[in-house]
């Protein structure tokens, strides 16, 4: 453990080394503040020749480029930071087996590529040059691009005379390698590559179409990766990055064997008549960088490997409050910069070969998703002492997911035992074909078929026999499942649909639907059938005063109905209630027939039912309260009156929990669903609007100031 500070930030690290494990774990603890723009990173000085960023996605593992740690984004558009997904490393995707004259081989790792097809001439100037790029091989170079897609190398296909890829100030991003296919005679920057490489190059290329009808050169660039790779980087000329190039007297037979080549993720090469680049071999090994919620890495370079622990923006967005009134700490200044405590987790490991041999994304996943144990007391059960709940084989195959079938909108509506599990699984190992993976459940499997990612319907049956499902995964891809257990281990007393326990599904209560407003950490649960909030979100009053506040219930694509009770603290008194729109039967009726909302008084004040008809909107314009209009600013524009079925406005304010994340305010009640809330039926492209009046009590024994009414 060490300790030390930087300016305001007092930093604890500690370094953990756990018994039988490969990896190396780290905790860093912050207490203060970075001040202000700033970001806060941990670098690792690694020891990897040649290797090159390697990421992984959610779905696969990809090559990155290079980036410079010290690049100032007032300067520079882009960083060249990545996100990854559970790791990062530095090694390879993919590389290129260079042999020179004396036999002698060397490794040269690749992750972003340029591929520059030859295209036939464009028709007029501002003609589109897709139709003709690739000339009469289209089909071989879409294939290869394919094929270097599945080793994890980003390919992007250019033409001749068309712009470069390799701009940081425009592209974001930037190769590391370019592919030109085609000799000088069907592709200029082939022939800019070979005058710039000299005769020997030249001389090489002509050697090999003499001898075998085709030809690969590598031809390295000018300036080492270190040189080339610095902020603001243009990569565009000939001779800044290494080229390989393929061609042939039958140009589609050529690219077909370098595609082929690529099955390995290795592509051999003759790199003969002329000298090495000061290129360094790749390193026969690779690290990696484990996260937990960290995704942001750099690797530069230099070789160091960076991740991002915490910034500090005054600027946009973070610098800029959007909802409510704005909220400071004490000191006045901003959240965004970090005026707390903070843990941060990664993990370093390490192995021989590519990522693949190493391990990594197992690693990843193990220490992402820890076990997670508790000490207990002998107790009787159904289940051995010893057994697997789940399991998944062969190794490299990942279990994503493994829930109840379905997804019922909670708390009414519970999964079925009896419509089984849903398992979801990747592939992780990138073996280079489809890998036949196999389920065992505690309980057996009597039936099984592959799902779509939604779990809508059965795409086609799964195999299996004796309790086992086995089931075909894509190199790098998902198949989802349904799995009907063989055995149904339900609670005593339990029918075949049971229903909500009452518990919350969260622990932290209350639940606000603009949760982000309340600092209550990441998004809740959610999936509820009607979201609430109130607007204004605080209002001010003085004891005999009356205020008045907006309800807004919002739901999803099906027809609700139910009751929101109002909870109020004993200072203040419900004075009355009126329901705008269709909040009643007979609201909902003239909302039907009629362009103009309808009114309808509640008698029961402590109770607001409403019924949302499938596509209905219904608004009010809220009236004067005694203070004036003060909830003016709170009011949203009052829209067109619209008969059922139409849709109004964009897409995130007609479905259900969307709509009221953009409305005004919360409800900060109960949860809804609990047995003391609401009840109600699932819901409707729908908002009911809803209009209560506050009255404060006088008290002669406290004092004449301002209550506040506000979500939570």
């Amino acid at each position: 453990m060490t300790q030390y500070t930087f300016d305001d930030l007092q930093v604890t690290q500690e370094t953990l080394l756990w018994d039988g494990s490969d990896v190396i774990e780290f905790r860093t603890h912050v207490d203060g503040s970075i001040g202000h723009d700033r970001l806060l990173r941990v670098r690792f000085a690694t020891d990897v020749p040649g290797g090159m960023p390697v990421y992984q996605t959610g779905l696969s593992v990809i090559g990155r480029p290079l980036g410079d740690a010290e690049m100032d984004v007032a300067e520079h558009t882009y960083t060249l930071d990545n996100p990854a997904h559970e790791w990062f490393g530095i090694g390879s995707t993919a590389r290129l087996s260079l042999t020179g004259q004396a036999g002698e081989r060397r490794l040269h790792a690749i992750g972003v590529a340029e591929v520059i097809a030859p295209a036939d001439p464009a028709t007029d100037g501002f003609a589109p040059r897709d139709g003709g790029v690739g000339s009469d091989c289209r089909e071989a170079v879409r294939d290869l691009l394919i094929a270097l897609a599945r080793q994890g190398v980003t390919a992007t296909c250019t033409v001749p005379e068309g712009p470069r890829y390799g701009e940081a100030e425009l592209d974001s991003n930037l190769p590391d390698v370019r592919i030109a296919l085609g000799g000088p005679e069907k592709n200029d920057f082939t022939a800019q590559v070979l005058a710039a490489a000299g005769p020997a190059a030249t001389d090489e290329f002509q050697n090999q179409i003499a001898a075998t009808g085709s030809a690969r050169i590598w031809v390295p660039g000018a300036r080492s990766r270190r040189e080339v790779f610095h902020p603001g980087a243009d990569l565009r000329g000939p001779a800044d990055l290494p080229v390989l190039i393929v061609a042939g007297t039958d140009l589609r037979t050529a690219i077909a064997s370098l595609v082929d080549d690529l099955a390995d993720a290795q592509i051999e090469a003759p790199f003969s008549g002329y000298s090495w680049s000061d290129e360094p071999n790749l390193a026969g090994h690779t690290i990696a960088l484990l996260n937990r919620g960290l995704p942001g890495s750099l690797v530069t370079p230099g070789g160091e490997a960076c991740i991002s622990l915490m910034r500090a923006c005054s600027a946009w967005p973070t610098g800029t409050w959007m909802d409510g009134d704005k909220r400071t700490v004490p000191d006045g200044s901003s959240f965004a910069w970090q005026h707390w405590s903070h843990t941060f987790e990664y993990a370093l490991a390490s192995g021989s070969g590519d990522w693949r041999t190493a391990g990594f994304p197992v690693a990843g996943q193990e220490y992402s998703h820890r076990l997670l144990s508790f000490v207990t007391d002998l107790h009787g059960g159904p289940l051995p002492p010893v057994t697997s709940l789940a399991s998944v084989t062969p190794a490299g195959v990942d279990l994503m997911a493994f829930k109840p079938h379905g997804n019922p909108l909670a708390p009414l509506g519970q999964p079925d035992p009896h419509d089984g599990v849903t398992v979801r699984l990747r592939d992780l190992a990138g073996r280079g074909n489809h890998t036949t993976a196999a389920v065992r459940l505690f309980t057996g499997a009597s039936a099984a078929a592959v799902t779509s990612l939604l779990e809508e319907g059965e795409v086609q049956p799964a195999g299996g026999a004796d309790g086992i499902v086995t089931v075909g995964v894509p190199e790098r891809g998902t198949v989802t499942l349904n799995v009907r257990p063989d055995q149904i281990m339900a609670r005593a007393g339990a029918g075949r649909n049971p229903v909500a326990n009452g518990a919350p599904p969260e622990p932290a209560q209350p639940i606000f639907t603009r949760y982000w407003l309340h600092g209550k950490g990441p998004a809740p649960a959610g999936n509820l059938p009607v979201a609430v909030h109130l607007s204004p979100g605080r209002l001010a009053m003085r004891p005999g005063e009356e205020g008045r506040l907006k309800l807004t219930v919002a739901c999803g694509p099906v027809p609700a109905s139910g009751t929101v009770q109002l909870d109020l603290p004993a200072a203040l008194t419900l004075v009355s209630a009126t329901s705008l729109g269709p909040g009643g039967a007979a609201a909902s009726s003239a909302a039907a027939s009629s362009d103009s909302a309808a009114e309808v008084q509640v008698t029961d004040v402590g109770k607001l039912p409403y019924i949302l008809a499938g596509g209905g909107f219904a608004a009010c314009q809220p009236r004067r309260s005694r203070r004036g209009r003060a909830d003016d600013a709170h009011r949203p524009p009052r829209p067109a009156a619209r008969r059922r079925g139409q849709r109004h406005g964009p897409a995130v304010q007609r479905h259900g929990v969307g709509a009221a994340r953009r409305g005004t305010a919360d409800l900060a009640a109960r949860q809804l669903g609990s047995p003391s809330g609401v009840g109600y039926r699932l819901g409707s492209r729908a908002w009911l609007y809803c209009r209560a009046e506050l009255r404060r009590h006088r008290s002669p024994r406290r004092p004449s100031r301002p209550a506040v009414v506000g979500a939570g």
